[in-house]
């Protein structure tokens, strides 16, 4: 057994995140993987998904910001 580590992410191209109480947002990341919600408003939310194709994965945000997909 080992750990693998990555020298830079993986991209993946997600379609929305969805908060802890089922709401789907419009998002996106910028150059340096911090998440922002498309939203005129302000608002917080809890990441636990993203949409990808169509189906959910589950997913959060880190305290800088940035989207974490697991494998």
């Amino acid at each position: 057994m080992g750990w693998l580590f990555r020298d830079e992410p993986e991209t993946v191209v997600f379609e929305a995140v969805v908060g802890d109480d089922g709401t789907i947002w419009p998002a996106w990341t910028d150059d340096e993987g911090v998440l922002w919600i498309d939203s005129e408003d302000d608002v917080y939310v809890v990441v636990e998904g993203v949409i990808i194709d169509g189906r959910i994965y589950e997913a959060w945000v880190q305290d800088d910001g940035t989207l974490w997909i697991p494998d």
